[in-house]
């Protein structure tokens, strides 16, 4: 891939990096940290009556299943940057072959080639 490709990259994984540690301060507590690795989401207190709790909770697990997905893309995202930092962007973990160039076009997030891929599907 070349410089001008990943620099493209570069940006979208920044701006997404961005937008993502936005969406975790909805979910989480005001004095959590984005991207910390540990999940902080907030509890509502809606009231003291049987359905109040109820609600509390189910709304503190929607915030908690949020936050967990948001937390790993966040992560990926910031993975990825990493590596084109370190120059080892668009390199297989499994296999240490070349990720081709539309794979991290589509998901530049990718950490495995397709064949490595298809291959975690199989077992």
């Amino acid at each position: 891939m070349d410089k001008s490709a990943i620099t493209e990259i570069k940006k979208k994984l920044t701006s997404e990096e961005v937008a993502l540690k936005l969406q975790i301060t909805k979910v989480i507590k005001p004095n959590a940290t984005p991207g910390a690795g540990s999940v902080d989401a907030d509890f509502p207190q809606y009231g003291t009556k049987e359905d109040d709790n109820a609600n509390e909770v189910a709304v503190f697990q929607d915030n908690l299943s949020l936050e967990n997905k948001l937390e790993g893309n966040l992560k990926d995202v910031q993975d990825a940057l990493l590596k084109i930092k370190n120059n080892t962007f668009g390199k297989c973990e499994t296999c240490g072959d070349i990720i081709t160039d539309n794979r991290l076009n589509a998901f530049p997030t990718a950490r495995e080639c397709l064949n490595c891929k298809k291959g975690d599907q199989k077992n």
